[in-house]
């Protein structure tokens, strides 16, 4: 939620069998955004991003499908910066909105009350998360 510029939205390119136990803030927030953007190219090619299985693991067939279609040149790459571009596009329009840093903080409660059964607290917080994503995006 912290990461993505649509927040909790499941279509944002969520991870639900990634083990996150024992993981630094660096190495979830990499795996969000690696997610995020082939989801967010996904999404800006009209292709069903619940389609991930094909979708995300296959980008080479997407590109060949769209040179192929259209007679464009597009390598690999092009899922990559349409994915990074339409996530910039989203993060300009939250900050041109009047969203900050402390938008992604999560309550004070998910940090002080235990989550049964596992007895877990959250334990990243924002300032630490939005560090570790503008050092990715540099």
């Amino acid at each position: 939620m912290m990461v993505s510029a649509q927040g909790a939205d499941h279509t944002a390119g969520n991870l639900p069998v990634f083990d996150c136990k024992d993981k630094t803030t660096e190495e979830l927030v990499a795996a969000s955004l690696g997610i995020q953007t082939v989801c967010a190219a996904a999404d800006s090619l009209g292709l069903c991003i619940f389609g991930r299985s094909v979708t995300n693991v296959s980008t080479e067939l997407i590109v060949n499908a769209l040179n192929d279609a259209h007679g464009t040149k597009l390598d690999p790459s092009f899922i990559q910066k349409l994915g990074l571009e339409a996530l910039r596009m989203e993060w300009e329009f939250n900050k041109a909105a009047g969203f900050t840093e402390k938008d992604d903080e999560l309550p004070e409660f998910f940090y002080a009350e235990a989550l049964a059964p596992t007895g877990k607290t959250a334990r990243h917080h924002s300032a630490e998360v939005n560090r570790r994503l503008r050092a990715l995006l540099a």
